[in-house]
């Protein structure tokens, strides 16, 4: 691969051992994948910070490029716990320790502090054909199919590479040849809810794995339905991007109808009732917050409810009176983090109601948690009932 000869100096150690280091990752990615050279980046975007996943190890790697700053606009993935509301989680001493280690490294490197899976809702939004480097699969197939921007499926460590060099190798994703649709896939139904987009877009995923499907005849009117498209579709597949603009090519034709989505859904369908009820996978938008603070007109008992969002929105919610208001109805709205990420079962929980196909897919496969998949409509009425019943 072809370097620059400051991408040489950087790369043999002159610019201090973190850029080396980030610099041999990149170059190491770029020859694996035979890109021709790096290209410079806008922004970048760091998945893999939650000290429950990447552990001492992880923590140790972040603490050595953290002798570097970041040379774009950066920001974060979400943490295993609430940043400040940890205890009140019952997240043990030792885990919040490590989380806030990371969390001060970062800070050091000059990253935003926005432990967010949905950065364009705070503020990173590339623009379209600017080339970035992001981590978090959901966002990394908004930014590819809403955004029109350019990146590939970062992982942790390169994305954050990355951010420190500037630049990403030149290939996948960042090429106009590998942006072209694979497979038509022909949507015979009509979502009705945030969980219907997330199901549509898991069932993709799920049928055709990898490549770039040409969705026709589903309309996605708004960015939360975009959201909740982008975590399905990635949340089942290695899919990075799709086109849901009409292009007349001859390609394999996969049909998924009503029939199908109720299949699906029977998959994530307990009724016990929910030790849990979450919401916020990805992170809730400002609207999705106003949506539940409207739907629940009583305060909620004998069930806990998590809604999860970033700290900018949370704060221009906070700032309408809306965190207030769901805090009272027995909502608990927590920033930083997200339940996929931490130890869910360790805090007692084994029964989830949520109305994302992400977090059912993560919780059932990786915690082992019984799920149910349902629209926050259908949550809200059904544990009303519950709490009506004798």
């Amino acid at each position: 691969m072809y370097l620059t000869k400051e991408e040489e100096k950087a790369l043999e150690g002159e610019y201090g051992e973190a850029i080396a280091m980030a610099m041999r990752i990149l170059v190491t990615l770029g020859e694996m994948n035979n890109a021709e050279r790096l290209i410079k980046i806008n922004s970048a975007h760091v998945s893999g910070i939650s000290y429950v996943n990447i552990g001492e190890e992880g923590l140790e790697f972040i603490l050595k490029m953290a002798e570097a700053k970041v040379k774009v606009r950066t920001t974060c993935n979400p943490a295993c716990m609430d940043l400040e509301r940890w205890r009140d989680l019952g997240i043990s001493e030792h885990i919040a320790e490590g989380q806030l280690r990371i969390a001060e490294a970062l800070r050091d490197m000059n990253i935003e502090e926005t432990f967010t899976c949905t950065p364009y809702f705070v503020g990173n939004r590339p623009s379209k054909d600017s080339h970035v480097s992001w981590g978090e699969s959901s966002a990394v197939v908004f930014a590819n199919t809403f955004l029109e921007a350019r990146t590939n499926r970062e992982g942790g460590p390169s994305a954050l590479a990355s951010a420190i060099v500037g630049k990403t190798p030149l290939y996948g994703l960042h090429l106009e040849e590998n942006r072209r649709p694979t497979v038509r896939v022909k949507i015979e139904y009509t979502p009705s809810s945030l969980c219907d987009y997330s199901m549509v877009g898991y069932i993709i995923g799920y049928r055709i794995q990898r490549g770039i499907p040409l969705v026709e005849g589903l309309k996605v009117q708004d960015e939360d339905q975009a959201k909740a498209f982008s975590a399905g579709l990635a949340a089942a597949s290695n899919v990075s991007m799709a086109i849901l603009k009409p292009q007349p090519q001859p390609l394999e034709v996969v049909e998924i109808d009503e029939k199908e989505v109720k299949e699906y859904y029977e998959r994530f369908n307990i009724h016990e009732k929910p030790d849990l009820i979450f919401i916020g996978c990805p992170h809730c938008s400002l609207e999705e917050l106003m949506y539940v603070d409207l739907l629940i007109k009583k305060p909620l008992k004998g069930v806990e409810f998590w809604m999860c969002t970033s700290r900018g929105v949370y704060m221009k919610a906070k700032r309408r009176g809306i965190i207030d208001s769901l805090e009272s109805k027995g909502v608990k709205v927590l920033k930083d983090m997200c339940i996929v990420v931490t130890k869910i079962r360790d805090m007692g929980y084994e029964s989830v109601w949520t109305n994302s196909s992400k977090a059912a897919h993560y919780l059932k496969l990786l915690h082992g948690v019984k799920v149910r998949l349902c629209s926050i409509k259908s949550i809200v009425s059904s544990i009303t009932k519950r709490a009506n019943t004798p």
